[in-house]
Order: structure tokens, then C-alpha cells, then sequence
């Protein structure tokens, strides 16, 4: 994925998390002129939904669904959440992340609603079953490609996805860990709002990026900005000779433009122009005559991302899930979606926002600060 992706899209997708919201808002939508009315939007979000319904709507790769209740836990065994409220949305679902101990053998989980009756059914999810329980050794970790809550070096995360069938709205669930001695940890809860999309319609129009700065432990490590060329080393490896060469200040990137356009119905839809010239890692990689590095330069590339954001009324957070994209007429799909969010403070027609990410290895902590200016 272009440079975009790591640090542009990062901004688009936290920016407007700040801004006031009037619950009783009712305007006209950016795409087909219906009328949007965030009142009734966010009054789907307080459903209480029916345990059973949500229990069969779930997708957890891996996972054995059982009929009946998890065994009776003994406590023998513990982790930590850490959390016991949380958001989730539509089709992507929400993840769980835990920190426990290295000879967990799996989690139980079952769906309880918030009127205190359990689900019939129960998922037993073994330990590293494909990606429903993982490490974060084995995942993304530019802050991108799930939201959930930061985690440690050695958290663990379940990812759980939703069927159709699951509307917006509230329920809970319930988990334990087991090992392969049969401890069972004592059982821990979290309820979950499902956020419908949309939810702020004073948010939406169209937003035009500007610059970002980086930094990075507090420290400003870089700034870029729009129709600036930013360039860095490259680095060439030669097949052949199996050696390593250093291009200087030859791998550049240029955003001519970025585009955010948030439609009070829910949808988005993001276009970027850029610039890039530096080595042809493809051609390079299948280059076995020689030693000659391949260059190539990219003019008016564009990329785009398109799919629904939802407003969390409560902590004042936009959330991004993007379910297409494409780059150069390309086009990808991505059924379950991917999480983008943030905050942000919104000013008249000016916009600044500021994701923050931290990460801990070895028991040091560093931390990820990217400040990011729009105007519309």
C-alpha cells in the first residue's frame, strides 16, 4: 500500500470527532437529496437486541458454535480486558483483545442481552484458529487495519464479525479463557453498541487536506504537505551479487490532492492525486540478467476508498469502515471492512485532528502522534 494509506487516510478517518452535534438535526443528504435525521439515527443504537438473534449472526473464524452453556470456571486460570464497554458496527463487527497467559488452550464466549437473558448457544474459540484468535506479533500494526483497543506486546485479539441479520443496537457478552488442563478463567463482561450509520449530519461536505505533521515520543519527526514533493532513501538489492545498494533522497511521494466527501446518509467516499518516483521493486525482483536498478515514475496516480461512517454521540467519535478501494482503476472489495477513527476539532470551515497510537516493547513505551490540517 502507497504512502497514503499510512499516514493520509489516518487523518481522513478521525476528523471531525470534535464537533458539536445537535440531536434534533434534520438536513438534506449530499447523495439523493433524501432528508437525514440523526434523532431517529441514533435511537436505533438503544435497542436492546435479543441475545439468540445476535448469537446467530456472529462470524468468528475458527470458532465452534455449541448449544447450551460454557463449562462451570474454577478461576485457575487469568486474563485481563481491561474494558467492559465498547463499540462495534455493522457487518465488521468488533474485536476483542485480552492479555493472558502463554498456555491458554482457548475462549468461551456467549451473547447476553441487557435485559439479563443468555443466548442458547456458546463459541468455544481455540487458541491461533486462523485469524480469530491471534497475536499482535501477527497482525497490522500501523494503527490501520483493525480499531480496537492499543494493545501490548503480548495482548491477544479475537476478531468477531457480523451477519446482515444484526441491526444497530446494545447487548453484552460474556468470555472466559480455558487451558488444556481444563482451568477456566472466572467469566468477565462487556456490553456493546452497535452504531448505526451516520448519526451527526453536521459533519458531513467536502474536506480537502492540507498538511500533517508526525511526531513521534513527542518529538516532530516529519511534516508533508499537499503539492510538496517529500523524498526519502531507497534501498536496492541485486539478485545476482546478493548486495545491497542506497539510492539517496530517490524514493519521492507528492500528494497533489485528497478529497473527503462525508454524506449525511452515512456514506463516504475519499479520492487522492499523487505523484511517486523511486525503484520498481516488481521489476527489480523478477530482474535476474543484472545489477542495473529499475526506476519507475508514477504521474496523477490516483486512489480511492469509499464505505459508511458512523458518529458515536457519547465520547464524540467518528469512525471510518471502508468496504472499497482502488488504486490506478483498480478495484478491491472487502466484505468485512476496514476501521479507521479518531478525534478531531472542527473551526467554521478549518479542521485539525490528532490520532495518537502507543505501542510497548520490552516494557518501553513509544507513542505515535499524527496532527493533520482540512479545509472545506
Amino acid at each position: 500500500m502507497k504512502k497514503f494509506t499510512l499516514l493520509s487516510l489516518v487523518c481522513l478517518a478521525m476528523a471531525f470527532t470534535n464537533c458539536s452535534k445537535d440531536d434534533s438535526t434534520t438536513v438534506a443528504d449530499d447523495n439523493g437529496g433524501q432528508s437525514v435525521d440523526d434523532t431517529a439515527i441514533n435511537a436505533q443504537e438503544e435497542t436492546v437486541l435479543n441475545a439468540n438473534t445476535v448469537s446467530d449472526g456472529l462470524i468468528i473464524e475458527g470458532a465452534e458454535k455449541i448449544q447450551g452453556n460454557p463449562l462451570t470456571p474454577n478461576g485457575a486460570i487469568s486474563f485481563n480486558l481491561g474494558y467492559d464497554q465498547q463499540s462495534a458496527f455493522l457487518k465488521n463487527g468488533f474485536d476483542i483483545a485480552f492479555t493472558t497467559t502463554d498456555n491458554y488452550a482457548g475462549a468461551y464466549i456467549q451473547i447476553k442481552s441487557e435485559d439479563n437473558t443468555v443466548a442458547s448457544t456458546y463459541y468455544d474459540v481455540p487458541a491461533f484458529s486462523g485469524k480469530a484468535l491471534k497475536n499482535l506479533s501477527e497482525s497490522k500494526k500501523n494503527g490501520l487495519s483493525r480499531k480496537a483497543h492499543k494493545m501490548e506486546e503480548t495482548q491477544d485479539e479475537i476478531d468477531v464479525f457480523f451477519e446482515d441479520s444484526i441491526p444497530p443496537g446494545k447487548f453484552c457478552y460474556i468470555i472466559c479463557i480455558y487451558d488444556a488442563e481444563g482451568n477456566i478463567s472466572l467469566p468477565q463482561e462487556v456490553c456493546v453498541e452497535i452504531e448505526a450509520w451516520g448519526g451527526n449530519s453536521s459533519i458531513s461536505g467536502t474536506w480537502n487536506y492540507t498538511k500533517s505533521d508526525f511526531f513521534l515520543n513527542g518529538d516532530l519527526e516529519s511534516s508533508e504537505a499537499v503539492g510538496v514533493e517529500d523524498c526519502g532513501d531507497d534501498y536496492y538489492y541485486c539478485n545476482i551479487t546478493q548486495e545491497s545498494q542506497t539510492f539517496e533522497n530517490s524514493n519521492c511521494y507528492t500528494t497533489n490532492s485528497l478529497i473527503l466527501v462525508l454524506n449525511a446518509n452515512g456514506t463516504f467516499r475519499y479520492d487522492e492525486n499523487y505523484n511517486e518516483k523511486g525503484l520498481d521493486y516488481e521489476a527489480n525482483n523478477a530482474n535476474t540478467t543484472d545489477c542495473n536498478p529499475i526506476f519507475k515514475d508514477i504521474v496523477n496516480g490516483s486512489y480511492y476508498g469509499k464505505g459508511n461512517w458512523a458518529y458515536n454521540e457519547t465520547n464524540g467519535e467518528l469512525t471510518l469502515v471502508e468496504f472499497e478501494y482502488g488504486e490506478n482503476g483498480e478495484v478491491e472489495f472487502d466484505e468485512e471492512g476496514d476501521v479507521f477513527g479518531g478525534t478531531a476539532k472542527v473551526s467554521g470551515n478549518t479542521m485539525t485532528f490528532e490520532y495518537f497510537e502507543s505501542s510497548t516493547f520490552n516494557n518501553e513505551e513509544t507513542t505515535y502522534r499524527d496532527i493533520t490540517y482540512f479545509v472545506r
